[in-house]
C-alpha cells in the first residue's frame, strides 16, 4: 500500500505539473475478488463473501472499485455515492469510451455503457453470466456456469469451485 500510495502520489504530482489534473478521472478496480486459499493463495479475505479468486461465489466474482478526481464534477458523477447495481469488468471501455465522445468503427466493444447509471444510480444491466475454467494439479475443471440476475445467482452444476469452506476446517 505505501509503494502505491507513492505510486498515485507521483502520477497526480505530474498530472498537476503538466495542467492535466483538473480533467483526470482516477479509477481503481478490480475484476474479480481476492484470491484466498482456493487459488493464487496470497492471503487474501473476501469475509463475509463465500469464495474467491477461481470461484463463481460471490467472494470470487465481486470487488470493490471506486472513482475520484476533479473530472467527477464536470462529468456529472456524484463525488460521494455507493453505486448498488451490477457492474462488469468488460463494462469500463464502453463507460470510458463514452465518456471521452470515442465511437467503436465497425467493432462491437463486449459490455455496456454504465456513465448513465453512474450519473443516476440506476442498473444499467439486470444480469451478469459467470464462470470459471480451473487449472488444476491433476485435471481441468469447469465451475459454473452462473447467472446473476440482480442479488439472485443460478448456478448451474454441481460446484461453483473450490471454496476455503471445501477444502479448510474453521475454528
Amino acid at each position: 500500500l505505501t509503494a502505491a500510495d507513492e505510486g498515485i502520489g507521483n502520477v497526480t504530482e505530474a498530472l498537476k505539473q503538466a495542467g492535466i489534473w483538473d480533467d483526470t478521472l482516477v479509477i481503481f478496480t478490480t475484476d474479480n475478488g481476492g484470491p484466498t486459499s482456493t487459488c493464487a493463495v496470497q492471503g487474501s479475505s473476501n469475509y463475509p463473501k463465500r469464495g474467491g479468486k477461481c470461484t463463481i461465489w460471490e467472494g470470487g466474482t465481486t470487488g470493490d472499485a471506486f472513482l475520484s478526481g476533479p473530472a467527477l464534477s464536470k462529468l456529472g458523477l456524484p463525488t460521494s455515492a455507493r453505486f448498488p447495481h451490477l457492474f462488469h469488468v468488460v463494462d469500463w471501455m464502453p463507460t470510458l469510451a463514452e465518456i471521452v465522445g470515442a465511437v467503436p468503427k465497425n467493432n462491437k466493444i463486449d459490455g455496456k455503457s454504465q456513465l448513465t447509471g453512474l450519473k443516476q444510480n440506476i442498473a444499467i444491466r439486470d444480469h451478469v453470466f459467470v464462470g470459471y475454467a480451473y487449472a488444476g494439479y491433476s485435471t481441468n475443471q469447469w465451475y459454473g456456469p452462473a447467472i446473476r440476475h440482480g442479488q439472485w445467482k443460478l448456478i448451474q452444476g454441481t460446484s461453483a469451485g473450490p471454496d476455503e469452506y471445501d477444502i479448510a476446517p474453521h475454528g
